[in-house]
């Protein structure tokens, strides 16, 4: 009886190690399509293939987790309305800050800046103790801070901006620094500033919502 049972938990914990090893890869590939090789429309895709197994409701809310957030980078912003609202069924553990960015910054970039601001003043509590406990601080401080410069407040945000432009996380986040730079500078009428930026902005964003806004911005200066 003791081998028997000895025996169970060895299987048990090679399974274990199997699927911890499997999701570490799936991980670090998806990462790597998304925030080095910059194509957040292969990411989704890639997501797609995931979600099209069978799942437990809690991969399968990861999974959509990680789609929203690809269709976020890839400038989709009704489909990231539409799998955050209507198809994930719970936050993932952990997951709030990539929840509320996909969703909030979706609203405010894709122009609906006062929906947005509301919806994450009314997060905000949620959030502020998330930030508290979970060590993603640059990460939820980055939210209310686009919210923050697209509310008005330029000069509160500037440094912010400035620092996540040199040490942001990866390309994305860099290139949204930048962007949200670049319309500070605007504002103060320093325009060779804001155009450095603005390319800034194209050049890391490639691929992403952040080129066409840079873009179409330096067309329209």
């Amino acid at each position: 009886m003791g081998k028997i049972i000895l025996i169970l938990v060895i299987v048990l914990i090679v399974r274990f190690v199997y699927k911890y090893r499997s999701l570490t890869k799936t991980v670090e590939r998806l990462n790597k399509i998304l925030y080095s090789d910059r194509n957040p429309n292969e990411y989704v895709k890639e997501c797609d293939i995931l979600l099209q197994k069978m799942q437990s409701k809690r991969d399968r809310d990861i999974n959509l987790l990680q789609k929203a957030t690809g269709l976020f980078y890839a400038g989709r912003f009704d489909e990231v309305k539409h799998v955050l609202n209507k198809e994930l069924k719970q936050i993932p553990a952990n997951g709030q800050h990539l929840f509320y960015q996909d969703l909030v910054l979706s609203m405010i970039f894709g122009g609906e800046v006062e929906e947005g601001h509301e919806l994450l003043e009314n997060a905000r509590e949620t959030l502020m103790t998330y930030k508290r406990t979970e060590g993603n601080n640059k990460g939820i401080e980055f939210i209310f801070a686009v919210d923050d410069l697209y509310q008005g407040k330029y000069e509160e945000r500037k440094e912010f901006f400035i620092d996540l432009c040199e040490n942001g996380r990866n390309y994305y986040r860099r290139a949204m620094a930048n962007y949200c730079l670049a319309l500070i500078y605007k504002n103060e009428e320093k325009l060779d500033e804001m155009n450095k930026c603005l390319q800034l902005a194209k050049d890391l964003g490639i691929n992403s919502f952040v080129e066409k806004l840079a873009s179409n911005d330096m067309e329209q200066n």
